[in-house]
């Protein structure tokens, strides 16, 4: 933790670069039958996680009955502590074939 303004120079290049591009960085997760991935994601304006700003939090369901626009769920989180485990617990239970 000491060492994590190291990067900030790098972050900030790469925060710079995608907005020249008209893009942002989001942290996301993706589920699929393969498995997940859980980490920082490029979009451009086009992507629903986009307009994503502050403590707001987003669920974009893509699937075969919603593609080629997902299905998007948005509103204020209850912070990121609080949302991760909320999110967790969801997914837990669809994995196991119960209703969040």
């Amino acid at each position: 933790m000491a060492r994590l303004p190291e990067l900030d120079a790098a972050v900030a290049r790469r925060l710079a670069l995608l907005g020249a591009q008209g893009k942002v960085l989001r942290y996301a997760a993706t589920v699929t039958p393969e498995g997940c991935r859980v980490g920082a994601i490029e979009v451009d304006a086009a992507h629903p996680l986009c307009v994503i700003k502050g403590g707001e939090n987003a669920l974009c369901l893509s699937t075969e009955g919603y593609y080629p626009h997902p299905m998007v769920v948005r509103g204020y989180g209850a912070g990121a502590a609080v949302t991760a485990t909320g999110v967790l617990a969801d997914v837990l239970r669809i994995a196991r074939g119960a209703r969040p």
